[in-house]
């Protein structure tokens, strides 16, 4: 019994880290109903399984090395990323072979595309992944056929990527492939903060028709560790807001279509 409580009362602590990233012992203790010598006991328990990680005054989701946590960046900028996805998601036809990166941009355009798999009964594609996340929201479609791709996997990330991910890649083609990015600046391109999920992403370009990239208005003017690709390699960005006019004009200097979610299209060149 005092197993099965402390079961409950960890799972509901898990759901208030998804849900705001970052609880202190006093709202644990309030939320739970317990005292907060109990919930620091719950803390360090949580802590020695590898579910939180401890900070001042409370704990917080496990993040890694570099600050990524997807559980929380999944619910940053949410509707922003919302839109995207669905404004990318109704640029897919029937019948076409996607690439789908990871990222909490990029799931949103999975939930859309699921959501017309429900709505649409002659809407059918094939999904290749490196995302659990992905395959989670789509799996439960018959008429979306699903490829995860092997690798190294990475809990925090949930996916995949390294040398066994890539030589996978290499065996297929896409029509389009739609990529999340930490970074868009004129002068480094799109870029990542992660290393291995460049050299993925460079790879799917290399094996698709078209390239779409998926990315909210906080990442304008930013650098990230990797520039994955130049601006002149993608196709279309697809975004929430317009950037800035330095932005705008490289891009459509080097032919990118620029569409916005809310249904202002911007175009900048024909999509290669």
């Amino acid at each position: 019994m005092a197993n099965e409580k402390a079961r409950r009362r960890g799972e509901h602590l898990l759901a208030m880290l998804r849900e705001n990233g970052r609880v202190s012992v006093r709202e644990a203790a309030e939320a739970l109903s317990l005292s907060e010598a109990t919930v620091r006991r719950l803390f360090a328990a949580l802590q020695a399984q590898g579910s939180v990680q401890r900070v001042p005054g409370g704990v917080q989701l496990p993040v890694e090395a570099d600050g990524y946590c997807f559980a929380r960046l999944e619910k940053t900028n949410e509707a922003q990323k919302r839109r995207i996805g669905v404004a990318a998601a109704r640029t897919v036809r029937a019948g076409e072979c996607l690439y789908l990166d990871c990222g909490t941009t990029v799931l949103q355009m999975a939930h859309a595309l699921g959501e017309r798999l429900a709505d649409e009964p002659d809407f059918s594609f094939t999904a290749v992944t490196n995302s659990i996340a992905n395959l989670s929201a789509l799996r439960g479609f018959p008429r979306c056929r699903l490829i995860l791709l092997g690798g190294e996997y990475n809990r925090e990330r949930r996916d995949f990527s390294g040398i066994i991910a890539e030589k996978c890649l290499k065996l297929l083609h896409f029509q389009k492939c739609y990529l999340g990015c930490d970074g868009l600046s004129p002068e480094e391109g799109f870029s990542s903060d992660h290393l291995s999920l460049s050299s993925l992403n460079r790879l799917a370009m290399e094996r698709s028709d078209v390239t779409a990239v998926l990315m909210d208005y906080s990442k304008f003017g930013r650098k990230g560790l990797i520039s994955y690709a130049e601006l002149d390699r993608v196709n279309a960005l697809i975004t929430d807001t317009a950037p800035d006019a330095a932005i705008a004009g490289r891009l459509r200097a080097a032919g990118v279509t620029l569409m916005l979610a809310n249904g202002d299209d911007k175009t900048g060149g024909g999509q290669r």
